[in-house]
Order: structure tokens, then sequence, then C-alpha cells
């Protein structure tokens, strides 16, 4: 079972970047649930903190919704599928 949440780090103040971004993702067939589609998003702020709350509520529905459970003995993972370093920016 593939589980897909998109989580998108901004810089404060908010640009147009996140309409880049959500447009990228539309090509590549994922239709986030701020579009009409059923792919929950979480914008959050990498500098301020803002946006942590509510990326935790998401993956903690997520993860009831589809019954994901994990073994509490095993280690932890996860992965970002891209990620971009801006000098300066983050």
């Amino acid at each position: 079972m593939l589980c897909v949440a998109v989580y998108i780090n901004f810089h404060s103040p908010l640009t147009p970047l996140q309409n880049n971004v959500h447009n990228a993702l539309l090509v590549e067939g994922i239709q986030l649930e701020a579009m009409g589609g059923d792919v929950p998003s979480v914008e959050i702020s990498g500098l301020t903190g803002q946006g942590l709350d509510q990326l935790v509520e998401t993956i903690t529905a997520v993860a009831e919704m589809q019954d994901l459970r994990a073994d509490h003995e095993g280690q932890a993972c996860g992965c970002i599928i891209e990620s971009k370093l801006q000098k300066g920016l983050g």
C-alpha cells in the first residue's frame, strides 16, 4: 500500500513558489486536497515552525484512516523524494 502526503517547506513570508510546487505535483498526477484531489498537503515553515502542529495532525489522521501500524521494537525510517537547498534560503 502506498500512502502519500505532501509537506511543502516555505520561506516566511509566503511566496508564489507554493503555486509552482502545486502545479508541478499536478503534472506528475498528484492532486492535492487544496486543489480538489485526495492527497493531503501541509505547508510548513522551517524558519518559524509554522504549520508543524498541522503536519503532526495530518500524519496522525492519515495513519488512522489507513490503519497504518509500526513495529514498536524496530527502527523508524523515512525518505525525502526531492529536496532542494538554496544557499542563504535553506
